[in-house]
């Protein structure tokens, strides 16, 4: 055949029949096989999930997670500062407007100081007078430390005695006179003369007695210390002037509503020039060194919550995936709930202990109060403790 002589070996058609079986076979063999590993597989996957589910639903009976309360509210400095008229006035000049950065001791508006500084003015005139006048007395009282007896006074001793020699010599004058005139030797006239002039010279003597007495007893002293109490009197009056223009200026300072540190203005209710009752509102600022998130947390979860607990806070300003949280403790529990549609709010104040960016005064943010650890399966459940 043409096949032999080409040198390729053709087996008979029945060895090809028996190959075919056999290769049957053995497909068959190996896919009943898949199967079984196929189950075999499945098995273990349902049995590695069973065990899974019941190591899940047994830590959810042992294990613990935080119990947090939610709660938002807003940003508000960690102290408030509300300052009211401290008189019946006007307002002067508003410095700042609300919203504004005050550093402290920065003025945020003024009020009508025009009667004060009045009398500041008046006082200022009157010390200026008081110490003119001053300057003037202490001029005396070195002129007097120097001679401090008056004209009159300054030779008394020489004067008494010059007038007990003219009292004297008048006397003797008059005995010769009297006895002239007993004789008829003198008119009546030249006697009464004689007589006039002695009275004088008399009334001279006394008065140069009086001087002598006055001078004898401390005058010039006592001139020099009437002088110098004129002075401390001056120098009184002049400190007493200018301890009431001194409470007068510090009374300027009521007029001028400043920052106590460093705050941002909240509301300023007032206009320049309007009338502002005592005891009325007219600057509210609050503080921007520390701040608090002013929260409300519902009546169902209030008593989970308490002050010194640790607080989460998302700020609706940033994004937490990429800015984190703040930190914060609480701090203040209202003890009365205030109404909020159907449901009862207690006012939780937080105070922010961490503060990576600044939060804005105003902007809102959530916290979230760890108020210690419970089973996952409580919590899940919500099941009160």
């Amino acid at each position: 055949m043409a096949d032999e002589r080409r040198g390729v070996n053709i087996p008979p058609k029945c060895d090809i029949l028996k190959v075919n079986a056999i290769m049957e076979g053995r497909t068959t063999m190996k896919a009943s096989g898949g199967a079984k590993d196929k189950f075999k597989f499945f098995r273990v996957l349902i049995l590695v999930a069973v065990a899974l589910l019941a190591v899940a639903a047994a830590a959810l009976f042992i294990f613990q997670a935080e119990d947090m309360v939610q709660a938002r509210g807003k940003v508000e400095g960690f102290e408030e500062y509300l300052f009211r008229s401290p008189r019946d006035g006007e307002i002067g000049k508003l410095l700042k407007n609300e919203g504004d950065l005050v550093r402290k001791g920065e003025a945020v508006l003024t009020m009508d100081d025009a009667e004060v500084r009045d009398k500041l003015s008046l006082l200022e005139s009157q010390a200026a007078e008081l110490r003119a006048e001053l300057e003037v007395k202490k001029g005396e009282l070195a002129s007097l430390r120097l001679e401090p007896l008056a004209e009159e006074y300054r030779h008394a001793d020489i004067e008494l005695k010059r007038a007990i020699d003219n009292y004297r010599r008048s006397d003797q004058k008059l005995r010769s006179y009297r006895e002239l005139s007993a004789k008829s030797a003198i008119s009546r006239m030249e006697l009464d003369q004689v007589e006039l002039e002695h009275i004088s010279y008399a009334a001279a003597l006394e008065k140069s007695r009086r001087v002598a007495k006055v001078v004898s007893s401390g005058l010039g002293s006592q001139v020099i210390r009437n002088a110098d109490s004129a002075v401390r009197l001056l120098e009184v009056k002049l400190v007493g002037k200018a301890k009431e223009a001194e409470m007068l200026r510090h009374h300027l300072a009521d007029y001028v509503v400043a920052a106590p540190e460093d705050c941002v203005v909240l509301e300023l209710p007032v206009k320049p020039g309007c009338y502002a009752p005592k005891g009325e509102l007219i600057v509210r600022m609050a503080s921007v060194s520390r701040k608090k998130l002013v929260t409300l947390v519902q009546e169902s979860q209030i008593y989970k919550v308490s002050p010194g607990q640790e607080a989460r806070i998302i700020s609706n300003s940033y994004n937490p995936y990429d800015f984190g949280y703040f930190g914060g403790k609480v701090l203040e529990i209202s003890e009365v709930p205030e109404k909020r549609g159907d449901l009862n709010y207690y006012t939780v104040k937080i105070v922010i202990t961490q503060e990576p960016y600044e939060l804005k005064l105003g902007s809102t943010a959530d916290a979230m109060i760890i108020a210690g650890k419970e089973r996952i399966f409580t919590s899940l459940i919500g099941w009160k403790r």
